[in-house]
């Protein structure tokens, strides 16, 4: 209502022609809302109509009144003593309403607007939660599905949006509407939030879809702890079957030959550089950091 009354004022401060105004000229919005456009002249009429793209929707005469000639269509007179002005409704707005909307004023020039029709889909982040090692990557997906037209699809990482340098979008067409994939790579430092924001410019406020991703600074010690004990199971086995074994007896001269020692690695699943481990509880008593002898002793000493 505001903004009519503040297109009335201009226009009589501005002055308008004898030429109706027809006011937005452009008009964006989403399915099934409202879209609305305001005709205003200064002269008297006595003959007004309305049509979408090539169909007369709405007539009024100034001395019978408004003619609907469908109830998704309405009008509201916003007339004063000075100047002439109505609002034209169109209700529930499908995506082929997109279009030219005409005015006519009896035998003056017809004034034409621009309707858009966009439509909001659905955004989601693909897995939930994700927990990562410190330090190491992950890959967050988001998915927004049923947009017309292509979304734009953003990301906001512990409240700071990112660069768009830092992920990769793509987005294909199906029966009319645009599903898009977009997957950012996170570096985990510390336990943040991730939100994925999909929107179009009708929307005024972008959907989103939030997970955590939760830094595990332990999570790297897990799979070495694990390799560790499955090098002591082994060890352990091949001590009690004894060295009488053709087999057993090659393995323990080989180790005595070449020294062989524990292998080393820096991945998640390898060995730790040097012999470093994270030892059982029943060696350290607290699980803590600890200096595994070389084979064939294996023994652990806490730091």
């Amino acid at each position: 209502m505001a903004s009519v009354f503040f297109t009335l004022l201009l226009l009589y401060a501005t002055g308008v022609s004898g030429v109706p105004q027809l006011e937005p000229l452009n008009v964006t919005v989403l399915r099934g809302s409202e879209a609305r456009f305001n005709i205003s002249l200064s002269e008297a009429w006595y003959s007004m109509s309305w049509m979408l793209k090539t169909v007369l929707v709405l007539t009024i005469n100034s001395g019978t009144g408004v003619s609907e000639h469908n109830r998704r269509f309405a009008v509201k007179n916003y007339s004063s003593a000075d100047i002439y002005c109505w609002e034209f409704i169109i209700r529930d707005v499908w995506r082929n309403d997109s279009g030219d909307v005409s005015c006519g004023v009896q035998e003056k020039p017809t004034q034409t607007a621009q309707l858009f029709v966009q439509e909001s889909g659905t955004v989601r982040i693909v897995g939930g939660n994700i927990t990562v090692a410190q330090g190491h990557q992950a890959i967050v997906q988001c998915e927004a599905s049923g947009w017309f037209p292509k979304p734009t699809v953003s990301w906001v990482v512990d409240g700071v949006m990112v660069n768009q340098n830092s992920y990769n979008s793509s987005s294909e067409a199906l029966d009319s509407l645009y599903n898009s994939i977009s997957l950012l790579t996170v570096r985990g430092v510390n336990s943040v939030q991730v939100k994925c924001l999909a929107s179009v410019s009708a929307l005024t406020t972008p959907l989103s879809s939030s997970i955590y991703l939760v830094v595990d600074h332990c999570f790297t010690r897990a799979p070495r702890l694990d390799c560790a004990h499955r090098c002591r199971l082994f060890h352990r086995w091949l001590r009690s079957a004894g060295a009488t074994h053709p087999w057993n007896r090659l393995l323990l001269q080989t180790q005595k030959r070449s020294k062989i020692q524990l292998p080393k690695g820096n991945g998640e699943n390898e060995v730790p550089d040097r012999d470093e481990w994270w030892c059982s509880g029943t060696e350290t008593g607290q699980g803590k950091p600890c200096i595994r002898d070389r084979w064939p002793n294996n023994r652990c000493h806490p730091q």
